[in-house]
């Protein structure tokens, strides 16, 4: 009996030595893959922040760009109003022109008429004065020549 019981102290020995290796190499194993975990989460800390900037990036070119287009929007309606403003200062001008171009045919007839026609008071009066002077001026200077 005794050699009986030998190979299976032989064997609760290495049970025994196994048992307890089992644990050291498990808690090596375990120790890898909480440094892996921990790692990992060192990592996604990293790539959160990453995406946090670019975020805060995107939203500051957001508010850029609309700020831009409103800008520009403003200037090209400006741009539409002064277009506005100019074309109504032409017509005005255009107008003024026409007007200045009648007033001279129409004025020039009309005050000869007046002065004639009017009473010898006041400005008519200047008038023929001045027209009766330019009159003999003329004559005077026409007969010396």
């Amino acid at each position: 009996m005794k050699k009986v019981l030998t190979p299976a102290r032989g064997a609760i020995a290495a049970a025994l030595v196994a048992g307890l290796a089992l644990p050291a190499m498990a808690q090596g194993q375990l120790r890898q893959a909480l440094e892996t975990g921990e790692q990992a989460t060192r990592r996604a800390e990293q790539v959160q922040e990453q995406i946090n900037q670019l975020d805060d990036q995107k939203t500051d070119l957001v508010s850029e760009f609309r700020t831009l287009l409103q800008r520009t929007q403003a200037a090209e309606l400006y741009a539409r109003q002064q277009e506005k403003v100019v074309e109504s200062q032409r017509r005005e001008l255009e107008s003024l022109q026409e007007q200045l171009g009648r007033v001279d045919e129409i004025t020039a007839p009309s005050s000869a008429l007046t002065c004639r026609s009017a009473p010898r008071t006041g400005w008519s009066a200047s008038i023929t004065f001045a027209l009766r002077w330019k009159t003999h001026r003329c004559r005077s200077l026409s007969s010396t020549v």
